[in-house]
C-alpha cells in the first residue's frame, strides 16, 4: 500500500492549485495519478472542513472500477468513504441517502440525480387532434379526458394547452407550426435547478465527456455546477477534436467569463465554419486568445516532463490491398456504388455512409443493412484478407508476447476470433482485465469506447495493434495510454495496420492534424504552472 509521501511533487502542486483556485480544470496525461491528487485534496478539504460531501461523476467503467481501487491502494485514504451509486432508482435513491465523503456515479445518471434532488428536465408530450368538450368532469377530447400538460390542436386550427384546470389558448403562429401527432416540450418542463443539493463539490472525472453543450448529461451538470463552491475538471483530451470542445467545460467552471456565455457567441467569435459546412475551425490569430483567457484556472502536466516512463513508439505498417479489390474500392469511392455479388450491390447513401463502408472495405470485411437494395438483415461480404496476413504476421513476430488489437467493426471481431482461437474479446468484467495483466491471454481485442477509460493494462503486455485507424482522437490517445502509463516497464509500440491508397490513409492524417493541435493547446498551458510546481 502506498503512502502520502510517495506522491511526486507534481502532484503536491496540483493539490495546492485546486485548493486555491477551488474551480479549477486539471488537464493531466492519463498514467500521472490525477485521481489520487484529486483524492488527496478532498480527503484534505474535507478535514478542514472546507468541503464536505463531494459527488464525482465519471464515464460508466471509471466509476464502476478506478475511483475504489485508488482509495484502496492509498494508506491515507483509508479514512474516505464512499459509495457508489447504481442499480435500479429505488436502489440508487436508497444510496444517495448514504452520509458518506464521496458520491461516486456515472454521468449517464445526471438527468435522474437533477431529479431526484428536485430539479426538472425537460418533458415532452404528444399534439392530440379533435374537439375539447367540457363536461361537469373536466376537459376531454374524442372521449378522453385531458392530463395535465397535454396540447391540442382543434379542427379550426387552433393550439390548446391543459394545465390541470383550464385550457389556455396559444398564439396563432404557434398553433402552425404543429401537427397531431408532434412531439413538443410541456410548458414549464424544462432544465431547472434544485432548490439545494447536499454537496460543497463536484468532481467531473474525464471532461472531455461534457464537451457537448447540447446533451442532456451537460445540460443537467449546468443545473448543478454553480451550486457547489469546489468544482473540479479532470482529463488528458480536453480538445479531442477542436477547440471549440473547450467551451461546455470551461462554462461549467466560470460561467462563461472566459469564453462568452453561449457556444454561439464563442464560435461567431473566434471560429470560421468548415469549408464542407460541417463544424468549425478556430482563427489563427485566436488561439493565443483562448488559451490566455483559461490558463489561470487550468494546470496542465504532460507525461514527457513529468512521467519518468518508457518511450513510446509507432510502427506504421502498410497494408497492400490486390488489384482486383483496389479496383472495386476506387469505383465505390468514385460512384458510392460497391458489387457485392453477381446480383446484390450496396449504395452509399451519403459522405457519412461512404467514409464508414470505405474503412470497413479497407479492413476486408463490408456489410450490408437494411435499406440498402432490400436486404433484410446485416449480411457480411469478405474482399480481402491483407489486414489479417498482416495481424499473423505481428503475432509470429512477437512469438506470444501479448498482443492489445483495437477494432472498430464486429465483423472484423469475428473474423479474427474465428482464424486465432487464442484471441479473447475485452467482456468488461475485472476478471479479464486481471488476466491481461498476467499475462495469460496473448491477443486481446478491445474497442476504444469500453477500453479507453478506467482501464490499468499495463502490466500485461507493450504492444497496441490499430486493426483500422478511428476518427476519434480522445478514443486513440486514450486507449493507447492504456499501457503507457506508471507501471510499464518496456517501450510500448502502437502498431497501424494501414491500408495503402486508402481512406486509411486520410483518417490517420486527420488524427494527426487534431492530436498536433491539442498538444499545442497543453504545451502553452503547462508553462503556467511551473511556478506550482516549483514552489511544491
Amino acid at each position: 500500500m502506498r503512502t502520502r509521501e510517495e506522491l511526486r511533487q507534481y502532484q503536491r502542486a496540483a493539490i495546492r492549485f485546486i485548493k486555491e483556485k477551488k474551480r479549477c480544470a486539471l488537464f493531466v496525461d492519463p498514467g500521472l495519478g490525477k485521481t489520487s491528487t484529486t483524492l488527496t485534496t478532498l480527503l484534505d478539504l474535507a478535514e478542514s472542513m472546507d468541503c464536505g460531501r463531494t459527488l464525482v461523476i465519471a464515464p460508466p467503467q471509471v466509476a464502476k472500477k478506478t475511483w475504489h481501487k485508488e482509495i484502496a491502494a492509498w494508506a491515507h485514504l483509508k479514512n474516505i468513504s464512499y459509495v457508489v451509486i447504481k442499480g435500479n432508482p429505488k436502489q440508487r435513491a436508497k444510496l444517495l441517502q448514504r452520509k458518506v465523503t464521496l458520491h461516486i456515479m456515472s454521468m449517464e445518471l445526471l438527468p435522474w440525480l437533477l431529479q431526484e434532488l428536485g430539479g426538472d428536465v425537460p418533458r415532452y408530450t404528444t399534439v392530440l387532434g379533435g374537439q375539447i368538450v367540457e363536461t361537469d368532469g373536466g376537459f376531454s377530447v374524442d372521449g378522453k379526458p385531458l392530463k395535465t400538460g397535454d396540447v391540442v390542436k382543434t379542427p379550426d386550427e387552433e393550439l390548446y394547452r391543459f394545465d390541470g384546470l383550464k385550457v389556455h389558448k396559444a398564439r396563432k403562429d404557434t398553433a402552425m407550426r404543429y401537427e397531431p401527432g408532434d412531439k413538443i416540450m410541456v410548458q414549464g418542463a424544462g432544465w431547472k435547478s434544485p432548490p439545494s443539493i447536499p454537496y460543497d463539490g463536484i468532481v467531473v472525472d474525464e471532461s472531455s465527456k461534457v464537451k457537448d453543450s447540447a446533451t442532456n448529461r451537460w445540460h443537467a451538470l449546468k443545473q448543478l455546477a454553480f451550486m457547489v463552491e469546489y468544482f473540479v475538471e479532470l482529463t488528458g483530451t480536453p480538445a479531442p477534436n477542436s477547440y471549440e470542445n473547450l467551451w461546455s467545460q470551461i462554462y461549467l467552471l466560470d460561467g462563461g467569463q472566459r469564453l462568452g456565455g453561449t457556444i454561439t457567441a464563442f464560435r461567431d467569435r473566434w471560429f470560421i465554419p468548415n469549408y464542407d459546412g460541417h463544424g468549425y475551425k478556430v482563427k489563427g490569430w485566436a488561439i493565443a486568445v483562448i488559451e490566455k483567457r483559461i490558463a489561470d484556472i487550468v494546470f496542465t502536466l504532460r507525461e514527457d516532463d513529468y512521467g519518468n516512463l518508457p518511450p513510446r513508439l509507432y510502427n506504421d505498417i502498410s497494408v497492400v490491398l490486390d488489384e482486383e479489390t483496389m479496383k472495386e474500392y476506387k469505383k465505390f469511392e468514385r460512384t458510392y456504388i460497391l458489387k457485392l455479388t453477381e446480383d446484390k450491390k450496396l449504395i452509399a447513401r451519403d459522405g457519412a455512409a461512404i467514409m464508414q463502408k470505405l474503412m470497413q472495405l479497407a479492413n476486408g470485411i463490408v456489410y450490408n443493412t437494411e435499406g440498402n437494395e432490400g436486404a433484410k438483415e446485416k449480411v457480411e461480404y469478405a474482399f480481402h484478407r491483407a489486414k489479417m496476413d498482416a495481424l499473423h504476421n505481428l503475432v509470429d513476430e512477437y512469438q506470444g508476447q501479448p498482443l492489445l488489437v483495437s477494432y472498430e467493426f464486429r465483423s472484423d471481431v469475428a473474423r479474427i476470433m474465428k482464424e486465432m482461437s487464442f484471441a479473447r474479446l475485452f467482456d468488461d468484467k475485472e476478471e479479464t482485465e486481471d488476466a491481461w495483466n498476467r499475462g495469460e491471454i496473448p491477443l486481446l481485442l478491445v474497442h476504444r469506447q469500453s477500453a479507453a477509460h478506467g482501464l490499468n493494462l499495463q502490466f500485461g503486455g507493450n504492444n497496441v495493434v490499430w486493426y483500422g485507424p478511428t476518427h476519434s482522437l480522445e478514443g486513440y490517445l486514450q486507449l493507447n495510454k492504456r499501457l503507457h502509463r506508471s507501471g510499464q516497464t518496456k517501450p510500448v509500440m502502437i502498431h497501424h495496420l494501414i491500408a495503402e491508397g486508402t481512406v486509411d490513409e486520410e483518417v490517420m492524417a486527420a488524427l494527426k492534424g487534431k492530436n498536433d493541435m491539442q498538444e499545442a493547446l497543453l504545451n502553452i498551458l503547462k508553462k503556467r504552472v511551473e511556478m506550482y510546481v516549483n514552489q511544491a
